[in-house]
């Protein structure tokens, strides 16, 4: 029975590396494999026997009639759109190292099988952007643990120099209650609380990259109102800088050509409406900073309408930019 098992999971082996549809392999040729990849020597009949096997098991294993050259897996994973998708936002995230990228990329080509990684490989290239930090999904996986086990954490926390070497940004360890794990802007993010913010309505967020000496503590997490989860769950998608702080409601007017700019930027429950001259108002809920960051970024094409106090900030802030030149 061990050895009937062991050559129906072989031939799925085979059938996942090495077949596709342009690649379908004849019951001689999974024979050989066997043989050469797992010492495993079985009859054509067997070979049939073990298709039909994974037939049965929802395996979708096409017919020597479908093609007259032999059998092919044919469904995966993912499809291949999907496949393209993952590669390229994992090669976009400047956490993952190079070397994690490369190896990601493979692992993730090699769903699809052999012949379609020597086919696509090129869809990892080298990026100098990256950071060279081989310890970000062990600390990915630390988080998540203490997440999951409802246990607080402590960690150096850094940043970098003019030498661009990272340091810590202050002599003490910073100790959190860890809530959620966030991806925003390319960069995956902690979202937590201090001690100092536990009865308030305000999470705080950090860069994972840039956390270092990670230890789960035995300290349970504080835990959240209903009204704090509802906030979390909103946390990233109402941040498009991730910059911490209270929202407030501000009214941007703005050119047409920045519309896209503004729906990527806040989403699409961003609410939209004409205004004159050819320009229409954008109302959003962020925090000060990220307001102020995207009304700077897009100067030319904005006015700052409201909240009033916020829009004679951004004025003085204008008149000492051009203080300086």
């Amino acid at each position: 029975m061990a050895e009937k098992k062991k050559s129906l999971l072989g031939c799925l082996k085979i059938l996942e590396k090495y077949s596709d549809e342009e690649h379908p392999l004849s019951a001689t040729q999974i024979q050989k494999y066997l043989k050469d990849e797992y010492d495993i020597e079985i009859e054509r009949r067997t070979v049939y026997a073990n298709l039909e096997a994974l037939r049965n098991y929802d395996y979708d294993i096409s017919n020597y009639q479908d093609n007259h050259q032999g059998y092919y897996l044919m469904n995966r994973t993912f499809e291949e759109s999907e496949i393209i998708l993952l590669a390229n936002a994992i090669h976009a995230s400047k956490s993952v190292s190079p070397n994690h990228t490369k190896d990601l990329i493979k692992r993730l080509l090699m769903t699809q099988g052999e012949n379609y990684y020597k086919k696509k490989k090129e869809l990892y290239w080298k990026d100098n952007h990256k950071l060279h930090d081989n310890e970000f999904f062990f600390r990915i996986e630390m988080i998540n643990n203490a997440i999951y086990q409802q246990n607080c954490i402590e960690f150096d926390y850094m940043h970098f120099d003019l030498n661009k070497n990272l340091i810590q940004r202050r002599d003490t360890k910073y100790r959190l209650h860890p809530y959620k794990i966030v991806y925003s802007d390319e960069k995956s993010y902690l979202v937590a609380k201090s001690d100092n913010h536990l009865g308030e309505f305000e999470f705080s967020n950090y860069r994972i990259d840039k956390i270092r000496n990670c230890r789960i503590i035995k300290k349970r997490v504080n835990p959240l109102t209903s009204q704090e989860r509802d906030m979390l769950e909103q946390y990233s998608q109402d941040r498009p800088y991730m910059f911490s702080g209270t929202f407030i409601r501000a009214t941007l007017r703005c050119d047409y050509s920045i519309l896209d700019q503004v729906i990527d930027t806040f989403g699409t429950s961003v609410s939209l409406s004409p205004d004159i001259n050819q320009k229409f108002l954008a109302r959003i809920t962020a925090t000060e900073n990220e307001i102020m960051i995207f009304s700077f970024q897009y100067a030319r094409n904005i006015e700052l309408l409201d909240p009033l106090s916020l829009r004679e900030d951004y004025i003085k802030q204008v008149k000492e930019l051009l203080g300086k030149y």
